[in-house]
């Protein structure tokens, strides 16, 4: 439930047992009745069952239910269409199922957060579910967060600004963080924000909408910037000039058929190999190394097979998800 239906039916359920209450009260001092004889002749007025009186009432005792019918029966008929509408409509098994929700978050280590519930976030989740990669949702508006939970993503609804959301959805823990508010300015607080409670090594990603944005986001903590003017104006001449390569590339990303990727795959074996020796035992069991980056010399492309990798190096490789990982799993022996 949100907050306003929290605070409705907080608002409904008090108002009823104070009509209880008083009902209760009336009974035992106007009739001097026991507490559970006042309390059932309280419910089966408000109730309106007729079951009849519990004991023969006095005038006194006449005049008081006949107030606290005209009083209590629309507080009670009120309380109950909000249980009706809490089971009934659904808000129960919603408040259950993000109860159960926030009950996988904490159980996630080395996920990723989106911060915003765009096109551009969904986009993101919808490849990170794509590849299996565990993420979290952070949206303040209802229908986003209704269609990503139908999806059967992890959503936590509330300002990504706030520092409660994000330890909720496990920022400590986690190894990159999206930002794609649509304003720069959140992004910017974001990326400043998460670099003090985050991990030294988390990565964040952030959209950047003005062009004299790029400087802040960086300064501020972003280690890469998305910049959706640039990239949409060079997809487009890609479009124009070299259609084939672009579409080669778009049926990696749209084609629900096809796990080829273009994937990071860091070297962490102590003692290093050759590109030769790395993809000994069968061409098809690895992917297709596309290039070698190092810190020093920056992306070396179509590297030789006598060409020795380091532990701290990175390959840049194409192929399918089961190949990447034979790849990863032998540079990290």
């Amino acid at each position: 439930m949100d907050k306003i239906s929290r605070r409705d039916m907080t608002t409904a359920f008090a108002a009823l047992l104070a009509v209880l209450a008083l009902g209760a009260t009336g009974y035992m001092l106007i009739e001097g009745w026991g507490f559970l004889d006042a309390v059932y002749m309280t419910i089966i007025t408000l109730s309106t069952i007729g079951y009849g009186e519990t004991h023969p009432l006095s005038d006194g005792g006449r005049i008081f239910t006949i107030a606290l019918i005209l009083c209590g029966i629309g507080v009670a008929a009120y309380a109950f269409s909000m249980m009706n509408a809490l089971v009934v409509g659904g808000r129960l098994t919603n408040a259950l199922r993000r109860k159960r929700m926030q009950a996988e978050i904490k159980k996630l280590e080395n996920h990723y957060i989106i911060c915003g519930g765009g096109r551009a976030a969904q986009t993101i989740g919808a490849e990170l579910s794509r590849i299996g990669r565990p993420f979290v949702v952070l949206e303040k508006a209802d229908e986003p967060c209704r269609r990503m939970e139908e999806r059967g993503w992890l959503v936590l609804q509330g300002d990504a600004t706030e520092d409660r959301l994000l330890a909720q959805a496990g920022l400590p823990k986690a190894s990159g963080l999206f930002l794609c508010l649509p304003n720069d300015k959140d992004n910017t607080y974001l990326a400043l924000s998460a670099k003090i409670t985050a991990r030294k090594d988390l990565r964040i990603v952030a959209a950047q909408v003005a062009e004299e944005a790029g400087t802040k986001l960086l300064h501020s903590g972003a280690d890469a910037l998305v910049n959706f003017g640039y990239i949409s104006g060079m997809r487009m001449a890609s479009e124009m000039v070299r259609p084939a390569t672009t579409g080669f590339l778009d049926s990696m990303l749209r084609d629900a058929r096809s796990d080829y990727r273009f994937e990071d795959v860091e070297v962490k074996a102590p003692d290093g190999f050759t590109l030769s020796e790395l993809m000994a035992g069968g061409d098809q069991q690895w992917p297709v190394i596309v290039a070698v980056k190092t810190a020093e010399k920056g992306y070396e492309v179509n590297p030789e097979g006598s060409r020795r990798v380091l532990p701290g190096q990175t390959l840049v490789v194409l192929g399918s998800q089961a190949q990447t990982a034979n790849l990863r799993r032998k540079v990290s022996a």
